[in-house]
């Protein structure tokens, strides 16, 4: 038999989750190999040009996102990547908790 968790636990564990997720914005980050091609692909996107020759393959959905993070953030851009990162595991954590009461 399964065991259900309360709602009270299940609080109590997504607040951890999001005070680990405030905390994580502090410290260092360097995207990936990706995601540091998409915001270079946003960043010339965003002045005008764009040049996909290097780097892995092209997935307009991304580059479309840093583009605009670069003209919303400029030089800040892989931070907001790194924020909304952080907002999609938080999205991910909400529904394994939503699941898991059912």
């Amino acid at each position: 038999m399964r065991r259900r968790l309360s709602i009270s636990s299940c609080v109590a564990v997504i607040a951890l989750a999001v005070a680990l997720a405030a905390l994580s914005l502090l410290a260092p980050h360097a995207p990936g190999y990706d995601p540091w091609a998409w915001l270079i692909w946003g960043r010339e996107l965003a002045q005008g040009g764009l040049d996909t020759r290097e780097g892995p393959a092209f997935k307009p959905l991304p580059v479309l996102v840093d583009a605009g993070l670069w003209r919303l953030a400029g030089d800040d851009a892989a931070r907001m990547q790194k924020l909304l990162d952080v907002i999609e595991d938080l999205d991910d954590v909400q529904e394994v908790f939503h699941n898991a009461l059912l």
